[in-house]
């Protein structure tokens, strides 16, 4: 149903589909580069789903959807903690923070299905901002091997040299994850903007991923990824009856991490790091140790 606030009758639906794309993509950039421009994808996103639809249909869309409901919990938790909440201030803060989890959905809620071509731009733009992003992160890495390799030793995270992004090498190393898995989906899907061929730059890229994964060595994306592939071998297994290929994926899975202790330098240290935390936080002493901390402060 639209209404009179609807643009629909007078936008190309192909055009409107490719402004989709492009605010995405700003968004993906605003990651990297300055959190003004993730905000400018958002907001343009925003708009152009309301004045596409109209308000009133958009909004009842968002209502239809379950799943997009569910979202909303994000926001809500934070928002109605407000009413017990003494600093505002504060709380303020966070549900600013969590205002996304309302305006994107809102936004996705109002957008046509789009077409196989705009999704498969989506996934390669994304893919590729992570690309270029992490090879700057790992150049800068390489520049300063020396010291950033003896940082891990003292519980230091590789450093992220996206200044006006605020990112933390957290946030970025699960999205260079999500990039692997974006690589895997359109591989399996056979998904392709212009060649069959693309299938093999999508996996010199999950290789890419893997290994840059590794060198930076945050353990939640090294988490993410195991588990995540790990699932998706298994699926292979049982549902595509894939079991040789899948058989040995695993095998070569579990020695992934001890290749990367003998071969890679930022891992063996990471992990030579985490040991010595475990054992010092075992024999009763913290010093001020961040796993050591967590666990103190979780129990506390």
């Amino acid at each position: 149903m639209q209404t009179k606030l609807s643009i629909k009758n007078y936008v190309n639906e192909n055009s409107f589909q490719w402004l989709i794309v492009a605010c995405c993509l700003c968004i993906f950039l605003g990651f990297v580069t300055a959190r003004a421009v993730a905000s400018i994808g958002m907001i343009s996103l925003i708009v152009a789903a309301l004045l596409y639809n109209g308000p009133a249909e958009t909004i009842r869309q968002y209502l239809k959807r379950k799943e997009m409901l569910v979202l909303f919990l994000f926001f809500g938790i934070v928002f109605f903690s407000g009413l017990y909440s003494a600093d505002k201030a504060e709380w303020l803060t966070w549900v600013r923070i969590k205002l996304p989890f309302i305006a994107l959905p809102l936004a996705f809620a109002g957008i046509i299905k789009l077409s196989r071509t705009k999704f498969i731009a989506i996934l390669y733009g994304f893919v590729a901002i992570m690309l270029l992003s992490s090879v700057v992160v790992l150049s800068n890495y390489f520049l300063n091997y020396a010291e950033i390799n003896d940082s891990f030793l003292r519980g230091h995270a590789i450093p992220i040299p996206f200044k006006h992004s605020h990112i933390s090498h957290i946030r970025f190393t699960l999205m260079i994850a999500f990039a692997f898995f974006c690589c895997w989906y359109m591989a399996e899907k056979q998904f392709y903007l212009l060649h069959k061929n693309e299938r093999w730059v999508l996996f010199i890229c999950m290789v890419y991923f893997f290994a840059a994964l590794h060198i930076l060595s945050v353990r939640s994306s090294l988490l993410a990824l195991y588990m995540g592939v790990f699932v998706l071998l298994v699926r292979l297994i049982i549902i595509k009856k894939s079991i040789a290929i899948g058989a040995l994926s695993l095998i070569l899975l579990t020695a992934a991490p001890y290749l990367a202790v003998k071969y890679i330098p930022s891992f063996k240290n990471k992990y030579e790091y985490m040991r010595y935390d475990y054992f010092t936080y075992k024999s009763g002493e913290v010093k001020n140790l961040s796993d050591g901390i967590r666990v103190v402060s979780m129990k506390g």
